[in-house]
């Protein structure tokens, strides 16, 4: 009798911690109205095909039996030498990937009507992930990245019409990284609003190198966007400038407090915008979108900025409210402290029981019409 009531109990208690689960995952989806723009910026974790980009370091993400594999053989690491001859990246694990970036991203409900991705290696992958998703086109970049990763968008033009794609190197960036670049949207007359959407992808040089790289990425993005915005002078141009800027609280000078923050720039930082709304995910989601385990701490590499005519109250404006840094429970994993951490994605799985997503969760908002 004891036994079944303990078991009865325990049974009570998964399923409370489930529906509890579900209730909470159901606020990650954000419903798209027709008066809505909605934004999803995310690290993709190594979104490779399975052949390999002349003059680019991608041989960890080939298949053993391709004529290139053994060049892994020259790597001085050992670690990262093993990883990479025993890496077996093939056509049916690369599937896989593709299919958990799309569950993963049609999990914050509508499809996104722009997309940014970081750690991407060309176009061909994304083109793969476009048609999984359904999106009408997309834009990447082609930087001189080591590795050969770049940034994406893809766009729906339901209420956006393509308005041209820029890119540009970083002078003296220290050493080969992406690309700068934006995706400029012209809101249809349908939507009820004529005016410029400009979408800016960016993956800043990681915590490995010197934050002086980081500055000049954060300068010359500003730069970059100035000049953008004084081509389409005489029309109201919104910016939304996102992704992953490997920028943590402790860089000194910091690029994001010190540059892209500063009073002058006009940009604004949605995640305190929605830490003072009515979010009814605020203290649900996690405090940041990437954790890091060494340090058993939280870091906010990925952000969403936005120009501060996104925030006064007329035209096209952001909504606090829809901020969420995308954390539904099968997107994270609990680490030794029973903490739920991003699920980081194994390029080994051949299963996607145990494939994993991601180690970022992504970042959300909406852009409403008022």
């Amino acid at each position: 009798m004891l036994k079944s009531f303990a078991f009865i109990k325990g049974f009570l208690l998964i399923s409370l911690l489930g529906s509890f689960a579900i209730a909470q995952d159901a606020g990650y989806k954000v419903a798209t109205g027709a008066n809505e723009i909605k934004v999803m910026s995310y690290n993709a974790e190594n979104l490779f095909d399975n052949d390999h980009d002349a003059g680019k370091n991608d041989y960890e993400f080939l298949p053993k039996a391709h004529p290139e594999k053994g060049v892994c053989e020259k790597d001085k690491n050992p670690t990262r030498k093993k990883y990479c001859l025993d890496t077996d990246w093939t056509a049916d694990k690369l599937k896989i990937k593709v299919a958990q970036m799309k569950k993963a991203i049609l999990a914050s409900g509508s499809l996104p009507d722009v997309l940014g991705l970081t750690e991407v290696e060309n176009a061909a992958v994304t083109k793969m992930l476009a048609t999984a998703l359904g999106y009408d086109g997309f834009y990447i970049t082609n930087g001189p990245d080591a590795r050969g990763i770049d940034n994406v968008i893809l766009y729906k033009t339901t209420k956006l019409a393509p308005a041209g794609f820029k890119e540009q190197e970083l002078k003296n960036p220290m050493f080969p990284t992406r690309n700068l670049s934006v995706a400029h949207f012209r809101i249809k007359k349908s939507f009820g609003h004529n005016a410029i959407l400009a979408v800016y992808p960016n993956h800043w040089p990681s915590q490995a190198s010197p934050a002086k790289s980081r500055l000049i990425a954060a300068e010359q993005m500003l730069q970059f966007l100035d000049a953008n915005e004084r081509s389409f002078k005489g029309e109201t141009y919104y910016a939304v400038v996102m992704g992953d800027f490997n920028t943590i609280t402790t860089d000194s000078p910091n690029p994001i407090n010190d540059v892209v923050l500063s009073p002058k720039t006009g940009l604004i930082d949605v995640k305190p915008l929605s830490d003072i709304s009515a979010n009814p995910m605020n203290g649900k989601m996690p405090p940041a979108s990437y954790y890091y385990g060494a340090r058993n701490d939280w870091n906010e590499l990925d952000r969403i900025f936005i120009s501060e005519n996104l925030n006064d109250n007329t035209g096209l404006e952001v909504d606090p409210t829809s901020f969420r840094i995308h954390a539904p429970t099968f997107l994270t994993k609990k680490n030794d402290s029973g903490m739920a951490i991003p699920y980081r994605y194994n390029h080994r799985a051949d299963n996607p029981a145990w494939a994993g997503f991601s180690d970022h969760f992504a970042l959300v908002v909406k852009l409403k019409l008022k």
